[in-house]
């Protein structure tokens, strides 16, 4: 947390890799480089996470009928302020994401 009290992009990371501690993985394939990916089971509730390596915009394929939302500098300055931005998320996601240089996909089933 900064001296502000806001979050550090990096909060939301590493609280959606805290929760996927334990859980089930979801095999994940992902075609390129610089793009990493991870996924799990929570419940019964598909989490997956992507994350752009790159300086460079990458467009990434999920699966259908994903909700969720994309962390990157458009979206920077409202994660700061919340906590559980990345778990509240309900925009629904299209068959394609495109993810700016070092943004990161928080995405749910």
């Amino acid at each position: 947390m900064a001296d502000d009290g806001a979050l550090h992009p990096v909060f939301h990371v590493m609280a959606a890799l805290t929760a996927a501690g334990g859980k089930p993985l979801v095999p994940v394939t992902v075609a390129g480089q610089g793009v990493a990916a991870v996924a799990w089971d929570e419940g019964g509730t598909r989490r997956l996470l992507v994350a752009n390596q790159t300086a460079s915009p990458v467009s990434v394929t999920v699966p259908p009928r994903l909700y969720g939302a994309v962390l990157d500098t458009a979206s920077f300055a409202a994660a700061a302020k919340a906590p559980a931005w990345s778990s509240e998320a309900e925009a629904a996601l299209g068959a394609a994401v495109v993810l700016g240089p070092y943004a990161v996909l928080f995405a749910r089933s």
